[in-house]
């Protein structure tokens, strides 16, 4: 039986969901049925070598801008010396470039991953209409079909791209559960002592990208109401962005300095969280998040806002703790309510990480990407 030949587009390498997402798939999928390649349109790179491992190449196409004709034209050599049958997208500026090669090249088949719910007003994104409205056209010249992320995410492509539902699939981000807790053992030794924690600090952990819609600010002004009752509470924060140094004098102007890590972009995020008591989520807006997934699998009580897509993961203190997003006070009485009865966070913790195994099979979500590849190429 002939590969079928994929070429992923996405706009960079650097550590994010989507370039996660990518190479879990990259590195699920049978390779006796598939041939796939990656275009990387801007210079931003961080983890090309965990693909070209895998035996895949990686085409750098090298966009000067996010409107060059020349990186257009070297996207669409790619493309027509490849030939894929599919090509598959993430992320907005290789959602347009990689649908208008596919127009362009006249490959039938493009399906597009999308990782959030950007055009929601929740999501804190200002995204133009002109963006929407490009987004919307290129989608529907190029016939596109949609993989959401979520249940959640699939309701707002529907709402706000028109997207019918036959034409989008849910297939959730995942994580590789057994992986994870291994990991997680391995990168947390001696990681307390290099971090100058001690055995008395009460350890909350949080991952991601340092911007406004992730909600960082309502942890530390969580964290200031509870200083006084829990003294050795210390929050390790894990990742980067644009709203770092806002984030930092917002720990000072509390008095909460001293009990705040900013710790930066983390090979050993795993291990910060398995070391962790609490791991919390306070997210405005989300895909599916993987670093929720991973604190899940890890077994360490998470404490997440109750946006739609983190109560696909977590059932309210069955699985974990939900709060109401952007709401400081009400996660400050969950972290003393779950601070103060250990146990009963740590049966959920155990009983999440079972369920969320389940729900987030790393091998069925595998399954499901390869069954939506084969149906694309029958119907073409």
């Amino acid at each position: 039986m002939e590969k079928i030949k994929v070429l992923h587009i996405i706009e960079g390498l650097s550590l994010g969901g989507a370039e996660r997402r990518l190479i879990n798939d990259l590195k699920l999928l049978d390779k006796s049925r598939f041939d796939c390649a990656v275009c990387v349109l801007f210079e931003r790179f961080g983890m090309e070598g965990e693909i070209q491992k895998l035996g895949i190449p990686v085409y750098k196409i090298n966009f000067k801008g996010c409107f060059d004709p020349a990186g257009i034209g070297r996207l669409l050599k790619v493309v027509k010396e490849f030939k894929p049958r599919i090509i598959h997208t993430q992320l907005f500026w290789a959602d347009l470039y990689g649908r208008l090669a596919a127009i362009l090249s006249g490959t039938k088949a493009v399906l597009t991953t999308v990782q959030s719910s950007v055009y929601e007003p929740e999501s804190g994104c200002l995204f133009s209409r002109k963006r929407k409205f490009l987004d919307l056209l290129s989608g529907k010249i190029a016939d596109a079909k949609y993989i959401a992320v979520s249940e959640s995410v699939k309701v707002s492509i529907m709402r706000r791209l028109a997207v019918s539902p036959d034409k989008a699939r849910v297939i959730y981000n995942y994580v590789d559960f057994a992986g994870v807790k291994k990991a997680g053992l391995e990168e947390s030794r001696d990681l307390k002592i290099g971090l100058g924690i001690n055995g008395a600090d009460i350890l909350l952990s949080t991952v991601g990208r340092l911007n406004p819609p992730k909600g960082h600010r309502f942890i530390l002004e969580a964290l200031s109401k509870l200083k006084q009752e829990f003294p050795s509470l210390k929050l390790l924060v894990v990742g980067d962005g644009p709203g770092r140094a806002d984030l930092e004098a917002l720990a000072k102007e509390l008095g909460i300095a001293s009990n705040v890590l900013f710790l930066g972009m983390r090979q050993d995020a795993k291990g910060i969280m398995a070391i962790s008591d609490f791991f919390v989520f306070p997210t405005l807006s989300e895909g599916m998040p993987l670093s929720l997934l991973e604190a899940m699998a890890l077994e360490v009580p998470c404490i997440a806002s109750a946006i739609g897509p983190v109560k696909e993961a977590i059932e309210d203190k069955k699985t974990g703790y939900l709060f109401p997003p952007g709401n400081s006070g009400e996660l400050a009485e969950l972290l003393r309510s779950v601070m103060t009865d250990r146990n009963a966070a740590r049966k959920a913790a155990v009983l999440g990480a079972l369920k969320a195994g389940e729900k987030f099979d790393a091998n069925r979500c595998a399954r499901q990407l390869s069954e939506f590849y084969e149906d694309l190429c029958e119907e073409m």
